[in-house]
């Protein structure tokens, strides 16, 4: 009997050896951009009451695309939310992108979890959701700047939503 170690070896072999094979010149097979983002949260953790209040932390927007007006994006965030509160949130979508010369604008809708953290537990995981409308700025093959603006929601007691902005470096890769 094949060992399950030795199966995962020989496709990890494969799969190495048939990337070339993907490759694509009209348009990049996968971009990476991270940055700052900001994300209004709707409750004030200081006092409990409902709130929209602004936060601020790190962003990765990791995308595959599948042609070149559709692909797949993972959205991870990670804010602060103050009293030693973090919000992790990770969301995966669908995203359609109308590619020109200067510059490339598109539209993302994706569902995930989010989840808030303190200093001592990994805390609860809860529903969220996010569609974002932005544009990629090339300058050069490698790189663009990216600027994202949208709404994020997310399943606490109730739904509750709060609009989002972020902006980085992309990294793409052919």
């Amino acid at each position: 009997m094949v060992k399950l170690s030795t199966l995962f070896c020989v496709a990890v072999v494969v799969v190495i050896f048939s990337i070339p094979t993907f490759a694509q010149d009209e348009y990049p097979a996968m971009e990476v951009a991270m940055g700052y983002g900001n994300v209004g949260f709707p409750i004030n953790l200081a006092t409990g009451q409902l709130q929209s209040t602004r936060r601020s932390g790190f962003t990765m927007h990791t995308g595959f695309n599948l042609k070149r007006w559709f692909g797949l994006e993972n959205f991870t965030g990670v804010y602060s939310l103050g009293q030693k509160v973090t919000m992790i949130s990770n969301i995966f979508g669908g995203k359609v992108a109308f590619r020109g010369a200067r510059v490339t604008p598109y539209a993302v809708a994706g569902f995930g979890v989010a989840y808030l953290t303190d200093e001592q537990t990994f805390g609860s995981s809860n529903m969220s959701t996010r569609l974002a409308v932005g544009v990629d700025v090339p300058l050069n093959d490698s790189f663009a700047l990216k600027f994202d603006v949208g709404r994020m929601a997310y399943k606490l007691d109730e739904w509750r939503s709060g609009s989002a902005f972020s902006t980085g470096i992309v990294f793409t890769i052919q």
